[in-house]
């Protein structure tokens, strides 16, 4: 995956999207995409001076010169450092200002992001800010989801759909996001193993366990990866024994050492079914879409940086990559916006409310325990592909 997973020369996609964003039957059911992506390519090659730094930026000057460049910004720690150092490569080098383009959430306490979101603006000195008011709109069958699915069936997250408005603000210019931004610099299980290794913090439990499991076969891995419970407790139990066959052998693949991990990354088709989508989305807006985080020549170069340990958690990577561009106030937060309840809204709950059960793969989908998990108030996201499904059978 070239670029940011297939890119053209201005590292920008201008190839139609693939059939990547297509998800198989049991990813549908069980929400997930699984695996990794058979056609993935191993991280670019890049010059031993390159910098992590110095590559994003890179990565991000091509996307500056495309036209008129639109960055998503939530206010989380990815998209403001993503943007910063979009604004500082620009005011360096002359070219036009990147614009933040930032949706809000009426009536959604957990997506408030706007005090965090202020805040950057203004340490970087920005006047144009594209800021869009969301209430129902984003539903996952609203109306700006029905026209997507009604045009490409269903897409992967089931909640992209909500970019378009900001992605309609980037024709014939570049949309930019901080896709993989929680992939690279959260989530490595392993990344205490090291320091207990040079003894520079004290092990506890936890730690040893997990530098026995390091020890241990795939297969004891396997086994261990069965204490995390899967979010798709509607499939039927046939579909649900593959699923975990897959899901765990996937768990147990993740490399112990920093840089491997970050080439096991790339070859996600998680992230490949995200980038797809995206690319879709875009081309139906006239926008290209631009994920910097991505690029290959940054993932080589964050992988390099990093070696076998790795940079620390990630406050302690965002430091290093960004204390110039942000406070540290931002790069050292805690609090994380959630999203994902902003599209559990009226259509989609009474469309589940009345659902008769067809439209699903009874060979996959326990349609009994499915109409339960939508009952509930909060449904787990990864049925939200689903429910998609499930309307788009019944309005044919």
């Amino acid at each position: 995956m070239e670029g940011d997973f297939g890119s053209g020369d201005d590292g920008t996609r201008n190839t139609p999207p693939t059939t990547q964003a297509r998800l198989s039957s049991l990813e549908l059911a069980s929400g997930m995409p699984l695996g990794e992506q058979p056609d993935a390519s191993p991280l670019a090659p890049i010059e031993a001076t390159l910098s992590a730094r110095a590559a994003l930026e890179e990565a991000i000057r091509g996307r500056l010169t495309v036209g008129r460049c639109v960055v998503a910004f939530s206010g989380g720690r990815d998209s403001s450092a993503l943007l910063a150092v979009a604004v500082h490569v620009a005011r360096r080098d002359g070219l036009p200002l990147p614009i933040p383009a930032t949706l809000r959430y009426r009536e959604a306490p957990k997506a408030e992001e706007s005090v965090w979101q202020e805040r950057v603006i203004r340490h970087l000195a920005l006047d144009d800010w594209a800021r869009i008011e969301v209430d129902d709109e984003h539903d996952y069958l609203g109306p700006v989801a029905q026209p997507v699915l009604r045009r490409h069936g269903v897409l992967w997250p089931p909640y992209f759909h909500s970019y378009q408005p900001l992605m309609a603000l980037a024709p014939g210019g570049v949309f930019m996001t901080g896709m993989g931004g929680d992939n690279l610099f959260a989530g490595w299980r392993w990344g205490r193993l090291e320091p207990v290794r040079r003894r520079t913090v004290r092990p506890s439990m936890g730690d040893l366990a997990r530098l026995a499991l390091i020890a241990s076969p795939q297969f004891v891995r396997r086994v261990a990866a069965r204490r995390h419970p899967l979010p798709c407790p509607w499939l039927t139990p046939a579909a649900l024994r593959e699923v975990k066959a897959r899901w765990f052998a996937h768990y147990a693949s993740e490399p112990v050492r920093w840089d491997r991990r970050v080439e096991w990354l790339a070859k996600l088709r998680n992230l490949a079914v995200q980038v797809s989508t995206l690319d879709i989305l875009g081309g139906d807006c006239g926008a290209r879409v631009a994920n910097p985080l991505l690029d290959g020549r940054f993932l080589a170069a964050l992988a390099r940086w990093g070696g076998r340990a790795g940079c620390g958690d990630r406050t302690a990577m965002m430091q290093g990559l960004f204390a110039d561009v942000l406070p540290s106030e931002v790069l050292s937060r805690s609090t994380k916006a959630v999203f994902g309840l902003c599209m559990w809204r009226g259509t989609s709950q009474r469309f589940a409310a009345t659902w008769d059960g067809s439209g699903i793969d009874p060979a996959l989908v326990d349609v009994g325990r499915l109409r339960a998990e939508w009952a509930k108030p909060f449904p787990a996201p990864t049925s939200m592909p689903l429910l998609q499904h499930a309307w788009l059978a019944g309005t044919g």
